[in-house]
């Protein structure tokens, strides 16, 4: 997660609290529960003109689909049906979650989120970067299958 502010972070959160976000699966669904936001709704691979057809019209939602490039196809694709359909969204927040944490994936937005919140208690025994569950392996095998 980018140097953020921990303050504007938890800013972003009660914002987000405040809508219905649509995520991708059920990892960010989890991520997203263990940072205590509800009205959660993943797509799990649905069809997703499925999905916007059994939403509500008059809440506002927001696409927190991960910022790689199926993630931003799949909320681009979302974006032009809700609009289609007349369904609010608010894309600021998906630029502000992008552009302020630094994540690419929502799944890693616990871990960091709650590595920058123990940094604001006091807690510096070090930092948790947005790739922590990665594992190089450096092994002798240097990109060889291996069975």
């Amino acid at each position: 997660m980018k140097d953020m502010d921990c303050e504007a972070f938890l800013a972003l959160l009660r914002e987000l609290s405040e809508h219905t976000l649509i995520v991708e699966g059920r990892k960010d669904e989890m991520a997203l529960k263990a940072l205590e936001l509800r009205n959660i709704i993943p797509i799990n691979g649905q069809p997703i003109a499925d999905l916007v057809d059994g939403l509500d019209e008059r809440n506002q939602y927001v696409i927190l689909t991960d910022f790689d490039r199926e993630g931003k196809r799949i909320a681009a694709r979302l974006l032009r049906l809700l609009q289609r359909r007349r369904i609010k969204t608010n894309p600021r927040l998906r630029r502000m979650m992008m552009t302020e944490t630094g994540i690419t994936r929502i799944e890693e937005l616990a871990a960091c989120s709650a590595a920058a919140l123990n940094m604001e208690k006091g807690d510096t025994h070090g930092e948790i970067g947005a790739n922590f569950y990665e594992v190089y392996n450096k092994g002798k095998h240097k990109g060889k299958r291996r069975d």
